[in-house]
């Protein structure tokens, strides 16, 4: 058998050669970084006046969502709402709650007193629940912890009587109600008072941007008993 040998000279002359045309191609080439053009920017200071809102259930007292996941989609309005950002410190009117509870924050360089309140609305909507609002009043610089009921319209609480989501009438290709409307709760057995809500025939009916509807018509109606603390 004819024995093999490998001259080392040679090997090292072609290792050389590789090296060498592996550095030729890497200086053609532009290397880009690839966080180029990226820009971060992480607030991560504790916020110094926060706002801790939970939302319950009026009827089982519990948080909305603990159980099932139902978020609450909450819409912060009125005087004051320009002033509202999250824990990032980010400009922000919108927020989702988690579990029930949702946290927010007012602008660090506020100093909210008696005699100068921060004031808002929060505006809290669920799947299910009554749309409901709270008015807010801010006075202190510390975390200020609000709670915000809403009511299930499957398990409507004594002294509150209604419908959501019922079906109500129907509109025509131009907005048109095709017909007289009428619809009402029930009558509340503590008072012995109802409410009865009538939309006449020919009445434009539109969305928020003034655009007609058209189709079946919805509604969600509700009489609340000022009586009755479980209406409150």
């Amino acid at each position: 058998m004819k024995n093999l040998s490998l001259n080392p000279f040679s090997i090292k002359g072609i290792t050389t050669i590789f090296l060498a045309f592996v550095i030729a191609y890497l200086a053609g080439c532009e290397i880009t970084d690839p966080t180029d053009g990226i820009r971060a920017i992480l607030n991560m200071k504790e916020r110094t006046t926060t706002a801790s809102v939970m939302f319950l259930d009026s009827s089982t007292d519990e948080p909305i969502g603990f159980s099932n996941g139902t978020e609450v989609t909450v819409q912060i309005t009125g005087r004051d709402s320009d002033k509202i950002v999250d824990l990032l410190n980010q400009p922000s009117t919108t927020f989702k709650s988690s579990n029930g509870f949702l946290t927010f924050a007012l602008l660090d360089e506020l100093t909210p007193d008696e005699s100068n309140p921060l004031r808002f609305n929060i505006v809290a909507t669920a799947p299910g629940y009554i749309s409901t609002s709270m008015p807010v009043s801010i006075v202190e610089k510390e975390a200020t912890p609000i709670e915000v009921y809403m009511v299930n319209g499957e398990s409507l609480p004594e002294g509150i009587t209604g419908g959501m989501d019922e079906e109500i009438g129907s509109a025509t290709s131009e907005g048109r109600t095709s017909g007289n409307i009428e619809f009402g709760t029930q009558v509340e057995p503590n008072t012995r008072t109802s409410a009865t809500f009538k939309i006449s025939e020919n009445t434009l009916i539109t969305d928020v941007d003034g655009q007609p509807l058209s189709g079946e018509l919805r509604s969600d109606y509700h009489l609340f008993n000022s009586r009755d603390v479980g209406a409150l």
